[in-house]
């Protein structure tokens, strides 16, 4: 809100939230003294009660031995003393008179008429005396007896089953405080909860009716500030507006206000620009990488190295001695730092552990995982080849983001070389539960390794959790749940969710570009085209889209010659043979298809299995009525967030899988379960035939959730985090030689 509108916040909540607590410390203090004074109380008046008690039966024993001091001899004398010790408070007797001394056996060694607590005694007679004697706690009485009072008695009793009774009292006194305390507590609670329903129904009561125009309605000036508010939550939208169109700004502040001179490296397998040899000349390609396209918009914005894979041909090139280009080619903003492999090492950690073990374990898309010892090696020599090229750009105090699932060796490994740096991993890709996880033979390596990151990162809430509750089933750690933490080996992880997302504006095209594709694809200006956009992966649930296809199209006749698919896949892994087998299920499932539906100048599926360009995708977008998203198991699929933000004109429909991570948020897409052919043909069937107004309110809403959390968002949560933690471990500023783009150019 801006300090001119004037409008304060509303104490309703926060202000009785903190009157409670300040009655209920004012309440536990009072009666904390009140109990301590009355234990105090207490005590004394119980020590003071048995002390005169004990002195009441001194007086009664001086009482009796006075007349016959004189009269008996010392034997009855003495006969009479042991009946008297008798009670087990009185300790002994001392009678000193003109026949001589009488001591009670007890007494004896320690007593006598000569000593000095006896003449002590004798001096304050009729006052008591409080010693101790061999740790033990007496009451010592004299008093004058017989003819003028020559003789003296002195009477001894204990005094040590005072302090057991006094411990009694405070355990009881101490009880009762704590259960005057719990009921004062509970008290106060019920008594300010009833309170703040009834503010609460008040204050409602009273908007409702300030709402219908009533006179007098309101208390004060809420009109007043009705209004303010109102103005305030308009400049706030205006300023949300303005703050996505200035996503990289934004992030440039962050860097600058929060992480001066701090070195940003980011390490991902896959590299954001290759370069291909074709004959003579070297040709530029993007890869087509959702993790690309999610992250490099965050060293865009802030500058920074990215240390990746250099799988092109011409890679080596086009880059230094040490692997470094500035990047874009045309216009460079960061560095990229490629890490020269051998073909046994991409075989056994890339096309190996990473894809044909942990790329299926994880998404759980009923390909068996397959685990090889050579594999498991080569993954461990790799992620210490990245550890050491990521150490040397970040130096001791730097930020490594540390991309997916190639490296889940990779925090441990930079912790060791760069103990000083702050280390996040981000998994973008599903974690399974507990069971599933188990097995991989090297679980407990892969999860010590990960914990060597300060923040792990998933898609989703859920991810989170399966995460935690894995660690703690295969590690000896301690996992916080209440706090998203694991304390491993002394070091803490904080495991939290970061949906990923798109930049925002997106660059999308015009539809006039899509209408130029239809042309040059031979479909019908009016048929219906749902387009999907995927690497050739058997997660993405293309095979099961087809089977969807063709059940619409025997459900829904009238759509023969009237609806389109077209499904464009970037060849990924072809050296796998499940790929290879892969690709050539779906070109015989389009094929089929083809010949079962289509005719001379209609196909109801065209497939393009090769590499699309960015530009080239957006002109797909740009044609299609709606968008099939439908993988088996995801842990975000940006396509589905790139499509929604490329509808400018708000006109089109996503069929989305539940088990998308994309679809906690895009809860106005048709969402369905891709393995049901009949649920996807009931989805595309809805949107192909769905109201304009409908479309239109669904698209709007999806473009609402995709602007609310950028990727500039996600870039700023997780850079926020790391420099909550980098501020933490460095108490002041340290300032290092950031490598920029100038330094290779």
């Amino acid at each position: 809100m801006s300090p001119e509108s004037g409008l304060q916040p509303a104490p309703s909540r926060r202000g009785l939230f903190a009157d409670e607590r300040l009655l209920a410390t004012a309440a536990i203090l009072i009666v904390a003294v009140l109990l301590i004074g009355g234990i105090f109380w207490a005590d004394r008046a119980i020590r003071k009660w048995h002390d005169r008690d004990l002195s009441r039966g001194a007086d009664l024993i001086a009482a009796a031995i006075d007349p016959e001091v004189d009269r008996l001899d010392p034997t009855e004398m003495r006969r009479r003393l042991n009946l008297l010790s008798a009670d087990d408070r009185l300790v002994g007797v001392l009678i000193c008179s003109h026949r001589g001394s009488i001591v009670n056996v007890r007494l004896q060694p320690i007593l006598s008429c000569g000593s000095p607590l006896v003449r002590r005694a004798r001096d304050r007679a009729g006052s008591p005396i409080f010693i101790r004697i061999a740790g033990q706690a007496l009451l010592v009485n004299g008093y004058h007896v017989g003819p003028a009072g020559a003789g003296t008695v002195i009477v001894v009793q204990d005094r040590g089953f005072i302090w057991s009774r006094r411990q009694i009292l405070i355990r009881v006194a101490v009880l009762a405080g704590i259960l005057a305390l719990a009921v004062l507590i509970l008290a106060i609670y019920y008594g300010a909860r009833l309170t703040r329903r009834r503010a609460d129904a008040s204050m409602i009561e009273s908007l409702h009716r300030a709402a219908r125009g009533e006179e007098g309605a309101v208390p004060g000036n809420v009109a007043g500030l009705l209004d303010r508010l109102n103005r305030d939550l308009a400049q706030v939208r205006s300023e949300r507006g303005d703050l996505a169109a200035d996503g990289p700004a934004r992030l440039r502040r962050l860097v600058t206000e929060r992480m001066p001179d701090t070195p940003l490296v980011v390490v991902a397998n896959r590299e954001p620009y290759s370069h291909v040899r074709d004959g003579d000349k070297i040709r530029l390609e993007r890869p087509a990488s959702g993790l690309v396209a999610g992250v490099e918009p965050l060293l865009k914005a802030c500058g920074g190295v990215w240390v990746g894979h250099g799988s092109g041909s011409a890679d080596r090139e086009t880059a230094d001695a040490r692997g470094r280009l500035p990047v874009p080619p045309d216009h460079p903003e960061y560095v990229l730092r490629r890490v020269w492999l051998t073909q046994r090492e991409e075989q056994g950690y890339y096309l190996g552990f990473a894809n044909e073990g942990l790329w299926p374990l994880c998404h759980i898309a009923h390909t068996r995982p397959t685990f090889r010892a050579g594999d498991w090696e080569q993954y461990q020599r790799v992620n210490d080849k990245f550890a050491d090229a990521a150490a040397e750009e970040a130096g001791d105090h730097g930020l490594i983001l540390v991309q997916d699932y190639h490296f889940g060796l990779l925090p441990l490994a930079l912790r060791e070389r760069s103990p000083g740096a702050v280390i996040s991993l981000f998994w973008h890709i599903p974690w399974p539960n507990q069971e599933v996880v188990g097995i991989c033979p090297w679980t407990s390596e892969l999860l010590a390794g990960m914990l060597g990151a300060d923040i792990i990162g998933f898609h989703t809430r859920y991810h989170c959790l399966n995460f935690l509750e894995t660690v703690g089933r295969y590690l000896e750690c301690r996992v916080a749940l209440e706090t998203m933490s694991v304390e491993h080996q002394g070091h803490e992880t904080k495991v939290r969710p970061y949906p990923i997302s798109v930049p925002w504006p997106y660059a999308a095209v015009d539809r006039s570009e899509g209408i130029k594709l239809r042309s040059e694809l031979g479909i019908a200006s009016d048929a219906s085209v749902a387009v999907g956009v995927d690497r050739a992966d058997y997660t993405k649930g293309i095979l099961e889209r087809l089977v969807a296809v063709e059940a619409l199209l025997e459900e829904h006749p009238e759509l023969v010659g009237r609806f389109v698919f077209v499904q464009i896949a970037a060849p990924s892994r072809s050296n796998i043979k499940r790929y290879r087998d892969f690709v050539s299920e779906v070109e015989e499932s389009a094929a089929r298809l083809n010949r079962k539906f289509g005719s001379e100048s209609y196909n109801p599926v065209i497939l393009r299995v090769r590499h699309h360009e960015p530009e080239e995708v957006l002109r797909y977008f740009a044609m299609a009525d709606l968008a099939l998203i439908t993988p088996l198991h995801d842990g975000m699929n940006l396509v589905a967030k790139e499509y929604v933000a490329s509808c400018a004109d708000e006109d089109g429909a996503l069929v989305l899988s539940i088990f998308a991570g994309a679809s906690k948020e895009l809860e106005a897409a048709l969402l369905v379960n891709p393995y049901d052919a009949s649920d996807v043909a009931r989805a595309i069937h809805e949107a192909v035939t769905m109201p304009a107004e409908e479309r239109r309110a669904r698209m709007q809403a999806m473009r609402a959730a995709v602007e609310k959390n950028t990727i500039y968002d996600w870039s700023a949560s997780l850079l926020g985090d790391l420099a909550e933690i980098w501020e933490q471990r460095n108490a002041a500023w340290r300032k290092s030689d950031r490598r920029t783009v100038e330094e290779v150019r």
